[in-house]
């Protein structure tokens, strides 16, 4: 006998992340500051900073059944995590973590 449960493999709902609407201003606002001022590339510094979680088991999918707006995934707001700050230069050099 054949069972069909309906289901099918969906991710976590979440709220989506926008830029800030004055991006486009602040790169060329920067790129106009590097070329009037004629700042050497070894010292333009672009730095990002990125969570890593230390519950390396923390998935956003599961199952669930079609047509299910509000999908629930246990640990998903589970928020330990140490954050690591990449640099890299304009020359191409990267800093350390």
């Amino acid at each position: 006998m054949k069972y069909h449960l309906n289901w099918s493999y969906r991710a976590a709902t979440t709220v989506a992340r926008k830029l800030p609407s004055t991006w486009e201003a602040e790169m060329t606002s920067m790129a106009h500051q590097v070329e009037m001022y004629n700042i050497p590339p070894c010292l333009v510094i672009n730095t990002n900073q990125i969570g890593v979680h230390l519950v390396p088991t923390r998935v956003d999918r599961t199952w669930e059944r079609k047509g299910a707006k509000h999908i629930q995934v246990l640990g998903i707001k589970d928020k330990r995590e140490i954050i690591i700050v990449l640099s890299s230069l304009a020359n191409g050099s990267m800093l350390p973590l």
